[in-house]
């Protein structure tokens, strides 16, 4: 089973328990997520 798991900071992607994929969330236009920060585009 695969789901997805949404947390105010974070997106998680779940497989069979196991986190495969976690982003950080952009609360900001025109942003870009990249590692523990965001930049503007």
């Amino acid at each position: 089973m695969v789901s997805i798991r949404i947390y105010p900071e974070r997106i998680e992607l779940v497989a069979h328990d196991a986190v495969v994929a976690s982003h950080v969330r952009c609360f900001e236009r025109n942003q870009i997520a990249t590692t523990g920060s965001t930049t503007s585009r």
